[in-house]
């Protein structure tokens, strides 16, 4: 009769003494797949982050303090003991044959099966004189900032900031987006005159979405 068996109980030699995973981030994200791994009783290595982002646009309600950060790290140490947070930050991540390795801050390389990569995302602002200042104040994104999209306002619009794909498609989810709390919806070009052209734009226009081309000051 056959048997089941564990996989990790038939893995080459060299993956015995290997952890399950390396977390990169230690943030809601990294620490929530830090505590499914550890009730599961699976071995993870977990890496912090430096972490430069602009948070201008966060709010009371998405922001999360350190102090809960740190006590819940405290407690997941005290309860999972196949669970090992470096001390140093995460500088780098390769898949290497069938691991993934990761280089910390001192330059020393650790192994693991699989690799959770939980560092959020990074604002890359547009080069427009006064928009930094701006967000979070004036200028807001509709997809994070839940108490203003909850908001009712007669105009809102939505910057296109280059002509490439990537920029026009999340111009377009974000002007569908912010039609939740605003019937009028204007494409801001700065300029990218023949945006007005492209498929995506010139599909959405109507009585409700415009562009304007004029730059943006």
């Amino acid at each position: 009769m056959p048997h089941l068996a564990s996989t990790r109980l038939i893995a080459p030699h060299f993956l015995r003494n290997v952890p399950d995973v390396l977390i990169i981030g230690t943030g809601t994200a990294g620490l929530s797949a830090v505590l499914a791994l550890g009730r599961a009783r699976r071995s993870a290595i977990v890496f912090g982050i430096d972490d430069h982002r602009g948070r201008l646009h966060e709010t009371t309600n998405q922001a999360i303090s350190k102090s809960i950060l740190d006590e819940t790290i405290a407690e997941i140490k005290t309860k999972f003991k196949t669970i090992i947070f470096s001390r140093a930050t995460a500088a780098s991540v390769r898949k290497k044959g069938m691991v993934f390795e990761a280089e910390d801050a001192t330059g020393r390389w650790w192994k693991g099966r699989k690799v959770i990569l939980a560092m959020g995302s990074c604002d890359v602002l547009p080069d427009i004189p006064g928009y930094e200042e701006a967000l979070g104040k004036k200028i807001f994104d509709v997809s994070k900032c839940l108490d203003v999209s909850e908001r009712a306002t007669n105009e809102a619009a939505v910057s296109i900031t280059s002509d490439s794909p990537s920029s026009i498609e999340a111009a377009v989810l974000s002007a569908h987006l912010a039609r939740r709390f605003s019937p009028h919806i204007t494409f801001l070009a700065n300029e990218l005159s023949h945006v007005e052209r492209h498929p995506r734009i010139s599909g959405t226009k109507n009585g409700s979405l415009r562009i304007e081309n004029r730059p943006i000051k």
